[in-house]
């Protein structure tokens, strides 16, 4: 009789064992890896250029692009005289929110060049985030938030004879 719950204990205490670790093992097997970046490492490529207002003042320009992002919907958030570049968002469904970085630096062998660099991002509340956080956007979804902006620095950038 000893010996035959010896047994039933050597044969039921591995499965309980098992039984009991193996939800913990499932869900450390399932957890997903980080996502690749797509993006490539490198610096980014001007968005557009164009003829500086006066030679040695980029403010005017900004104040240009400031004005067009204002004209569609974007309002500034964030402005760096100094370095030459600002944010602005706007609002859109829910607890989104889509931001553009706009900066400028002076093409080195034409100093009467400006070019312009853009970045564009779509925050989102998170449960338990007190910020927005940024999220991945398809290239479908930024060509259409941006495209009446980006026409318009087109526009800018033709006028001022480019």
């Amino acid at each position: 009789m000893l010996v035959a719950r010896r047994t039933r204990w050597a044969v039921l205490l591995p499965l309980v064992v098992l039984a009991t670790l193996m939800p913990s093992l499932k869900a450390a097997a399932q957890q997903p890896g980080p996502q690749l970046d797509p993006a490539p490492f490198a610096r980014p490529k001007p968005f557009s250029e164009m003829k500086a207002l006066a030679q040695d003042e980029p403010r005017q320009s900004i104040l240009a692009l400031t004005r067009l992002c204002e004209n569609r919907g974007f309002k500034l958030a964030e402005i760096k005289w100094s370095d030459g570049e600002f944010v602005a968002g706007r609002k859109t469904a829910g607890d989104r929110e889509d931001r553009v970085l706009v900066w400028l630096d002076r093409d080195p062998h034409d100093s009467g060049l400006l070019r312009v660099y853009l970045v564009y991002g779509r925050f989102e509340k998170f449960f338990g985030a007190g910020e927005l956080q940024r999220v991945k956007v398809s290239l479908g979804d930024t060509e259409n938030a941006l495209s009446d902006l980006k026409s318009d620095v087109f526009q800018l950038a033709k006028e001022r004879g480019l």
